[in-house]
């Protein structure tokens, strides 16, 4: 989903001035008898600091929007977010907008009011989790990029597409159905009580479409609609070879098989992801598998220091990354230091047995510094600020211990904001400023997550496959999978 913010973020009104009942409006400090009021940014002391709807920023002096501000509207395609720079629209794929209020473009709106593409060939047909819906879309080359087409029912598992007709299949709680492209309708064409599983092809030529459970593969014939099992062996996902008459498939392991007969016969063992869905491209004889991957807690921990660090005001435009591994044990004090002339952003992976002091000394302005404990230690953990220190914004989140913060060394002329999450009390020795401390209830009122609960991610990856070789390109996506569902357009009529 995309994360949008609204212009009224930052911008501040006029000083409306003060005024009795009816009369003149006189000087600001207008005393007993009248009311001041004062606009968003106004902190002058006769005034309330931020009007209601607004609060002040946890960086700087202007007052942010929050979900309650009356200029705040993120309509029917996109929810509200309360960030540390204020609320914010998360619009839904396909929408844009400070209030998600048109679409992306290339995009129109459908009656449903959902911003859609038309598709359009080459692509892959796939279905993704768009806020509470699940949205079957195009994966369009070269960048792979998820299109929307259109809402459809929660029970739709995989879809195949006739280019000859246009047409749209899908197993829909394990029925054989049409979907209509422009509403997401479905229409059933087996029996209520049909189950052929959830993995779906067709065979054109053979007026026939293939489906799979984990126990079986079926044929469905096209003209009458009637189901025959073909192998007693399942199938996570099917596709066809029309050029060889052959039935490709991936099983609950992860090997490919080709299927002639009644017997499977192997072909090779994927490897990395849980893969999910398959496409076949007969014209390059091309594979293209659909999966997902638990991500590595270097980059979980890099998703989520960049994440908070955005919210408090960093630009994450950070042209380097570095995770420092300090879970060793080591009771020694870590020295963060960046010498490098790009902007970067460091991170200390205090680990399960985290040191206790570490010193900050990245010399850099447009630097941000991460220090995460996410459980691992009690102990009181030492924060000392270097001489040398120019970083921009330094986060510390260990919730779980007492941070104490030495920033005597501290420059005279550093700026910098340094925001700490801890539940067991801060403690700073020298000078205080753009020093900011949060309980989790203080943080979680952000709408941010405590390290400690912060989410795992599954990142959703497609593979490239040459079905000869069984050789494969990997590209990371963006969207998120739902369902087993993938299929090749090659042409649109």
């Amino acid at each position: 989903m995309t994360l949008r913010y609204g212009l009224w973020a930052t911008a501040l009104a006029l000083v409306a001035g003060c005024a009795d009942d009816g009369g003149e409006a006189p000087p600001l400090n207008c005393g007993e008898g009248r009311v001041c009021t004062c606009a968003p940014g106004d902190d002058r002391p006769e005034c309330n600091p931020c009007q209601e709807g607004y609060r002040p920023a946890l960086v700087g002096s202007d007052c942010v929007p929050t979900c309650n501000a009356p200029d705040v509207d993120c309509g029917e395609a996109g929810v509200c977010q309360e960030t540390a720079s204020g609320a914010a629209c998360r619009c839904d794929p396909g929408h844009a907008g400070d209030s998600c209020e048109r679409c992306e473009p290339g995009l129109t709106r459908n009656d449903a009011g959902r911003c859609v593409t038309a598709l359009s060939a080459p692509a892959l047909l796939t279905l993704s989790v768009v806020g509470s819906e699940r949205v079957l879309g195009a994966l369009v080359p070269p960048d792979w990029s998820f299109r929307p087409l259109a809402s459809v029912p929660s029970t739709v598992t995989d879809v195949a597409y006739d280019a000859g007709s246009g047409r749209v299949f899908a197993l829909n709680g394990g029925r054989l159905s049409t979907l209509d492209l422009a509403s997401g309708a479905v229409m059933d064409l087996t029996s209520a009580d049909a189950d052929l599983g959830s993995a779906l092809s067709l065979d054109p030529a053979g007026n026939r479409a293939l489906s799979a459970s984990a126990d079986a593969i079926y044929e469905i014939d096209l003209d009458t609609f009637q189901a025959e099992e073909l192998s007693a062996v399942g199938a996570r996902a099917l596709e066809y070879d029309p050029s060889r008459a052959r039935i490709l498939g991936l099983d609950e392991a992860g090997a490919t098989f080709e299927l002639a007969d009644s017997a499977p016969e192997h072909v090779g063992q994927t490897q990395g992801s849980d893969w999910l869905a398959m496409a076949f491209d007969p014209g390059s004889a091309r594979a293209y598998l659909l999966g997902s991957e638990a991500e590595s807690r270097e980059d979980r921990l890099l998703r989520y220091c960049a994440g908070a660090l955005a919210r408090f005001g960093a630009v994450p435009a950070w042209h380097a990354s570095r995770v420092v591994d300090a879970s060793s044990g080591s009771t020694a004090p870590l020295t963060l230091a960046y010498e490098g002339a790009d902007p970067a952003l460091i991170v200390a992976d205090l680990g399960a047995q985290p040191i206790d002091a570490v010193t900050i000394a990245v010399d850099h302005p447009d630097a941000a510094v991460c220090v995460v404990d996410d459980g691992g230690g009690a102990a009181e953990l030492e924060i000392a600020l270097s001489a040398s220190l120019r970083a921009g914004f330094l986060l510390v989140a260990a919730p779980g211990r007492p941070v104490s913060v030495d920033a005597t060394a501290r420059p005279a002329d550093a700026s910098y904001s340094f925001i700490v999450h801890t539940d067991e009390g801060l403690s700073v020795s020298g000078p205080i400023e753009g020093i900011t401390g949060h309980d989790t209830a203080s943080w979680e009122a952000l709408a941010l997550d405590s390290i400690t609960n912060f989410p795992e991610r599954r990142a959703a990856t497609l593979a490239l496959m040459d079905w000869a070789s069984q050789a494969t390109l990997e590209v990371r996506l963006a969207h998120e999978p739902a369902g087993n569902a993938l299929a090749w357009v090659a042409e649109v009529p």
